[in-house]
């Protein structure tokens, strides 16, 4: 069999997900991205600098679990939010972008239905059943810290943390190079965009629940400079489900690493693929592999290859770290 095609799409980008169910302890799940406290659309533009733009969006998060989740801004004990986008062309899953951590603060503990009946608390925690906003202007990663400190299979990080470098405009946001949204090149017709925004949590992991702290959302690029929602949020599910949605045939696998933060404190990668007959005596292979929450990072990915196969345009994507992060 030749094979004409085989594509590996790969994304690092410390994330995790694995949902839970009847949660005990704190367990935080991201309700909506990209909508403000309003429930208006909220993907900010901050500009653009050497060809790459820079954005951030708004983050609900809610505590579906049964005990309070520190939110304690002063020190460690608190969560960390990371914003991605990804891009689904010809088939091709990728990510596009990344932003640092925005530092969550101060938990407003707002009434949300689909949280569940908010039992309120000081903004040192977020309540039972209680919602918290972050509208996109404030989830700005330009005040954030950097992913390279965060212990994530235990979902620990220092305080204080580093700021970000580079042109002030885009600097820790979420960055984008323009060619991989330019609608000359990218069209509607031709390519899809989703958003994730994600959050760790030391409080949530110690429980066991840091498992659905990631979600995505389908987006519509109007322009390069204008990013708007389009459609719901699909809350616990990480982007690679994006593609799933939209081409059934891909398979999602989960890949465990039991106890890697200690007891319960699991780490976990999803693999997803997708194979096309080309009717003509070959296939294209497509591989997009998540690391979601390992802190061991998978340095590598390998696909076993029979010697009498014949590979042809093998290509390979990954997503840029900036603004000062010491890792390619």
């Amino acid at each position: 069999m030749k094979i004409k095609h085989l594509v590996a799409t790969v994304s690092f980008a410390c994330l995790l997900l694995i949902s839970s169910a009847n949660a005990q302890g704190p367990d935080i799940v991201v309700h909506q991205i990209g909508v403000d406290g309003g429930n208006t659309n909220d993907i900010h533009y901050w500009g653009t600098a050497n060809g790459i733009h820079a954005f951030s969006m708004a983050t609900q998060s809610c505590n579906i679990g049964n005990q309070p989740v520190l939110w304690q801004s002063s020190n460690e004990n608190h969560p960390v939010i990371g914003q991605s986008m990804y891009r689904l062309k010809n088939g091709r899953f990728e990510q596009i972008g990344q932003s640092w951590l925005k530092h969550g603060f101060c938990a407003i503990n707002e009434n949300e239905a689909a949280c569940g009946s908010c039992q309120s608390t000081p903004c040192d925690t977020l309540g039972v059943g209680c919602a918290d906003t972050y509208w996109g202007s404030l989830n700005d990663g330009r005040t954030g810290g950097p992913k390279y400190q965060i212990q994530a299979s235990i979902g620990s990080h220092p305080h204080p943390f580093p700021s970000p470098s580079g042109n002030s405009t885009i600097r820790g946001r979420l960055q984008v190079h323009l060619e991989d949204i330019d609608q000359s090149i990218n069209g509607n017709d031709s390519a899809e965009y989703f958003i994730e925004g994600h959050y760790i949590s030391e409080d949530d992991a110690i429980h066991g629940n840091a498992g659905n702290n990631a979600s995505w959302r389908k987006v519509d690029v109007v322009s390069h400079t204008n990013i708007d929602g389009d459609g719901p949020t699909n809350v616990g599910e990480g982007a690679l489900h994006a593609w799933k949605d939209a081409v059934p045939s891909v398979e999602l696998v989960r890949i465990n690493n039991l106890n890697e933060g200690g007891t319960n404190r699991h780490a976990f990668y999803w693999l997803g693929c997708n194979v096309k007959d080309n009717n003509d005596g070959t296939y294209t292979y497509m591989y997009a592999i998540h690391n979601l929450n390992s802190t061991q990072s998978c340095g590598s990915f390998s696909i076993p290859v029979t010697p009498s196969a014949v590979l042809t345009d093998v290509f390979f994507h990954d997503v840029d770290y900036h603004s000062g992060e010491p890792y390619n």
